[in-house]
């Protein structure tokens, strides 16, 4: 049999049938000539499966003229089989996928091609290829049929109804609000991710998802949802609950109803966190609009960190509609797991009400939380040249609220006669008043002991193995994106000992953990005041899902250096989580506050001299930049010098060899927290943000979440692109800046940008996500749809565009001719991080 083909420079005309290769089929002499020719070509056969498999890492690797190149060698070859024949043709036509000048020579390849001995499944590949190379040259009618004829052809091909799906998305995409191609679209998505055992179902549904948000007045949407009644892929599911949990609220609430009754059926540990804490949100949401803003119940927690976590906790759990879905999946858990629930419920309400912290750890986080935003106003203040430094009317109503939340007794009366006359007070005088309060707090609470026993609080949790009636599993396990929870670990006791633990920004209480194999996890229980609560959950899902979904054809290299160090958070109340703990982890402000008790310094030290130099300054210099310039030279060789983290590593590091082989994997992963922050414009990475294991160097990304530049924009306004500190710089050092740095950012990059549409699958449904969570924009989504999508629109495309900024490479011409650096581009950008 006669396979064409086309000529190696992607010709019209195939390939005449003399010079094709020849297929192995069955000889009509028998089955045993069958076999001897068979043998007797076995050479050629192995021949071709190299040429094929060289071809096929070429093109992964960007070399498409090596790997047409290569594929053409098959023709010199007497005999071929006929997957080797496929596997040819399917390289070749992927090669002039990716080239738009060569999309219809790639066309003709599989038009020409003859399609008689092929199997069917090999035949809907070559129609869904067919179908793809229409739709880029625009003949969608054509391309419509072709996706249909290899449907037909192979009913049960995910790639082929996935593909038809990609069609059918970016054809709604363009005709928005027209919801044929929706429709359409969400059909093929769910047979494909019905059909598919892979890791990438996870894509399918993220746009499942967003297409049922598209939906109308109509319906039609969800309709087309409905229909849909093959096996529906419940684990893949898990990695959607907070969206799902969200859309409660939202139009085809009835259809994420099914899927979390689904989940709460199969996967119940998966579900009973979140499920738990969003009905807690919804009555206490029902409460407020009961009650009313000036009735509601006095809560501590300053309005201008927290108002925003606690007026709309999750996207769309408003109260409303969202608490009797929420109250009716509840019972039907219980109802299927009774005594699991019971076990879960006694833990939760254990380490919710037993792990409090105490009034001064109440208060010292509050405090610290007043001096942030005091920190944070004199600093914007001074360094556009404002010298009036009255308090704003947000801090004053947040000192008057947290006093009015102090418990009765010596330190609210102490507190009150601090700040009785803040709205007196400057900045300055309010900043060293809040700075007396934490050190005098810090005192306090550094004179107990760190080590407590956790039965002290809570016999149960002491005993949880005697008390439990099912076993539970280890919290935060069914957020890793695993394959299976078969090898889940299940909780086998709480070890006795309860860690306290002070940090800069709050204390927390540690618990350790004991699984069944033996593993010990150590948890924060942190009452958060964070306005980023449940969106640093949000994001750090995205990073996690895109980290996963671009994990195939990574080599160890890159799974090692490049690895994503992202928080375990559990929410299990509204403002208590736990987050997954690290041995031997120290934050970057924690090596600042050591040097300042070292020389006796002040924490604050440098914002106060700051701002008494720069009154001078101003008068002396042409602008605030070239002052802020003189100044931060200053502060750097007096108060913070750049090889404070240096020195400490060095301190810690057993040899020299340790201390390199620490700083190269820092390297690596201070450049991964760079291009994510940089992709997502997250400007606040402040020191007590960034999370340093002290064996291994490896960084842990919390609080990862965007920067608005304005309400509804994900940009930043800093003058630097990314964040790089002089200690990281010098501990980095000049060569890693050159070197690990750039290369470390452009491959974490490339692996979001080379797979097609891999960002824009899961951006659009985590932007709308955290666009409709903010107050501001959320009743512009329920008055105006539209509008709400092209805020996302333009938040996904600005996303996008930066994250094809640091993956980007001059041209070969430009590189040889200008004598540049191939990344230049994303060098430039670091240029400007460094300079001062």
């Amino acid at each position: 049999a006669n396979i064409n083909g086309v000529a190696a420079d992607g010709g019209d005309a195939a390939r005449p049938d003399s010079e094709a290769p020849k297929a192995a089929t069955p000889s009509s002499g028998g089955a045993s000539n069958s076999v001897l020719t068979s043998y007797a070509y076995r050479g050629y056969h192995e021949m071709a499966w190299i040429i094929n498999r060289f071809a096929h890492i070429a093109r992964l690797h960007g070399l498409v003229d090596v790997c047409i190149n290569s594929l053409t060698r098959i023709y010199t070859l007497p005999n071929i089989e006929i997957q080797e024949a496929f596997l040819k043709l399917r390289e070749q036509a992927k090669c002039y996928y990716h080239r738009p000048q060569e999309l219809q020579s790639g066309l003709d390849v599989i038009s020409n091609t003859n399609l008689v001995y092929f199997t069917p499944a090999q035949k809907a590949e070559f129609f869904t290829l067919k179908g793809q190379f229409l739709a880029k040259l625009g003949k969608l009618e054509e391309a419509n049929h072709a996706f249909a004829t290899g449907i037909q052809l192979d009913l049960g091909s995910p790639k082929a109804w996935a593909a038809w799906g990609r069609y059918n998305d970016e054809r709604f995409c363009s005709n928005m609000p027209d919801t044929t191609g929706a429709v359409n679209a969400i059909s093929c998505y769910m047979q494909a991710a019905g059909l598919s055992k892979r890791p990438r179902v996870r894509r399918y549904l993220a746009r499942t998802l967003w297409l049922l948000s598209q939906d109308d007045a109509s319906g039609n949407v969800c309709a087309a949802f409905d229909t849909y009644k093959s096996e529906m892929p419940t684990w893949y599911w898990i990695a959607f609950i907070p969206q799902l949990l969200a859309g409660l609220d939202a139009p085809y609430s009835r259809q994420v109803q099914q899927i979390l009754l689904r989940i709460a059926k199969q996967y119940p540990q998966a579900l009973y966190y979140g499920l738990r804490t969003a009905r807690e949100e919804s009555q206490v949401a029902r409460r407020r609009q009961t009650l009313g803003p000036s009735q509601a119940p006095l809560n501590s927690t300053p309005p201008s960190t927290a108002a925003d976590a606690v007026s709309s906790p999750t996207p769309g759990l408003s109260g409303g509609a969202v608490a009797p879905a929420i109250e009716d999946l509840m019972p039907k858990l219980k109802t299927a797991h009774p005594l699991l629930a019971l076990s879960m419920e006694t833990m939760i309400d254990q380490i919710v009400h037993r792990l409090k912290p105490c009034p001064e750890e109440d208060i010292y986080r509050l405090v610290h939380t007043l001096l942030l935003d005091g920190l944070q106003q004199l600093h914007l203040h001074v360094s556009q040249g404002r010298f009036d430094l009255g308090l704003v009317d947000t801090i004053v109503s947040n000192t008057c609220r947290v006093a009015l939340g102090l418990p009765s007794g010596a330190i609210k009366a102490r507190f009150e006669l601090d700040f009785g006359r803040v709205r007196e007070m400057d900045l300055c005088e309010y900043v060293t008043k809040l700075y007396q309060w934490q050190q005098m707090l810090r005192q306090v609470i550094k004179r107990r002991p760190t080590k407590l026993m956790l039965s002290l609080f809570s016999p149960f949790l002491v005993e949880f193995e005697q008390q439990k009636f099912e076993d539970v599993e280890v919290p935060g396990q069914y957020l890793q994106l695993s394959d299976s929870n078969d090898d889940f670990v299940r909780i086998e006791r709480f070890l006795p000992e309860l860690s306290i633990v002070l940090r800069s920004n709050g204390v927390s209480r540690n618990l350790a953990i004991r699984g069944g194999d033996g593993s010990i996890v150590h948890f924060a229980v942190q009452h958060s005041t964070s306005r980023h609560y449940h969106q640093e959950e949000r994001w750090v899902q995205l990073y996690r899902n895109l980290d996963a979904a671009s994990e195939q054809g990574r080599d160890t290299w890159e799974q090692h250096r490049l690895a994503f160090h992202l928080p375990t958070i559990v929410s299990l109340a509204p403002h208590i989580r736990l987050v997954q703990e690290q041995p031997n982890t120290f934050m970057l402000q924690d090596v600042y506050d050591s040097a300042c008790a070292r020389n006796g310094n002040a924490e604050i030290a440098p914002v106060l001299y700051f701002v008494r130099q720069m009154r001078s300054l101003a008068s002396q210099l042409s602008s605030a930049e070239e002052a802020n310039l003189v100044l931060f030279e200053q502060i750097c060789q007096r108060l913070v010098p750049a090889s404070l983290l240096s020195d400490d590593v060095r301190l810690h590091a057993a040899s020299p060899m340790d201390y390199w082989l620490y700083r190269e994997n820092f390297s690596y992963q201070v450049s991964v927290g760079i291009a994510l922050a940089y992709m997502i414009a997250s400007t606040q990475r402040t020191p007590a943000k960034l999370g340093i294991s002290r064996t291994t160097g490896n960084l842990f990304l919390s609080d990862m979440v965007p920067t608005q530049a304005t309400p509804g924009l994900m940009h930043s306004k800093e003058p630097v692109p990314f964040r790089l500190t002089p200690n990281i710089q010098v501990f980095v050092t000049e060569l890693g800046l050159e070197g690990i740095v750039p290369l470390a950012i452009y491959k974490v990059m490339l692996r979001f940008t080379e797979i097609e549409h891999l960002l824009r699958d899961f951006l659009d449904l985590y932007v709308r996500d955290e666009l409709i969570s903010m107050p501001t924009v959320k009743p512009l989504a329920a008055a105006n749809p539209l509008a709400l999508a092209e805020m996302c629109e333009r938040n996904v495309r600005l996303i996008v565009h930066r994250a094809g900024q640091l993956a980007e490479t001059l041209p070969a011409k430009d590189v040889q001719e200008k004598d540049l650096s191939p990344m230049q581009p994303l060098i430039q950008l670091l240029g400007q991080a460094v300079a001062p």
